[in-house]
């Protein structure tokens, strides 16, 4: 199976192969031929399943924080 940049993308989790119409299967990869891996579906689902959902508040407010201590820096180097 080889995609049309001439890359075989293939999941790095089961290793199945997508097809020209991007349907991942079941499929040997011949030696030699350059490999491009990602996530399949079902692969995808899993894995980001597992990922704990994160405060967005407390994020904003970290990111916050971080902009505030360096915009002392970015003015003095606007004013130069």
């Amino acid at each position: 199976m080889r995609a049309s940049s001439g890359f075989t993308v293939q999941c790095c989790v089961c290793r199945r192969v997508r097809d020209a119409r991007g349907k991942f299967r079941q499929a040997q990869i011949l030696p030699g031929a350059r490999v491009s891996h990602t996530y399949c579906p079902d692969c995808y689902d899993e894995a980001t399943g597992e990922i704990p959902v994160r405060n967005d508040r407390a994020r904003i407010r970290r990111f916050r924080r971080f902009v505030r201590k360096r915009r002392g820096y970015h003015h003095f180097m606007s004013e130069a």
